[in-house]
């Protein structure tokens, strides 16, 4: 891993890349990069209501690095038997009508609102623009503890 950062920081230092990250680190691997002085921008984990955890989370703010989310929407888990919050949930869809939102819109504001960078494709430009309108309200606390237990 470290010599294969080394020629990452170089073509950042070449101008190459502005920001060098990872993806599916765990605590330990993004350590052994920041104990070597190398500071990822970026950890990209499968991160939504259904698969998250905080203590990760921390972690990788302790170590300076951002958590971005793949599959924010709950995405392939299944094919991985790693349970996910469908969008259609009646505990998901009641959060989500208390706000007038979708309940794409209430999961990825649960991220952003944990930290979490939500990372979303879509070729429909109605689901486009629902994402973008993710911020037009906000969750309670209440409602964040509330999906944070979603996944128990």
């Amino acid at each position: 891993r470290i010599d294969t950062w080394r020629g990452l920081e170089q073509l950042r230092k070449d101008g190459k890349a502005r920001a060098i990250g990872v993806s599916n680190f765990n605590a330990e691997q993004v350590r052994q990069l920041t104990d070597a002085g190398y500071h990822p921008a970026v950890n990209q984990v499968q991160w939504h209501l259904g698969y998250h955890n905080d203590t990760f989370l921390e972690e990788m703010r302790s170590l300076g690095v951002k958590v971005e989310a793949w599959a924010p929407l709950s995405g392939p888990t299944k094919e991985h038997d790693i349970p996910g919050i469908s969008l259609s949930d009646p505990r998901l869809r009641a959060v989500a009508d208390r706000y007038n939102a979708s309940t794409a819109q209430v999961a990825l504001q649960w991220s952003i609102k944990k930290g979490v960078a939500p990372v979303t494709a879509t070729c429909n430009k109605s689901h486009a623009v629902g994402d973008l309108e993710t911020m037009s309200f906000n969750l309670s606390n209440a409602d964040m503890l509330y999906l944070d237990r979603l996944k128990e």
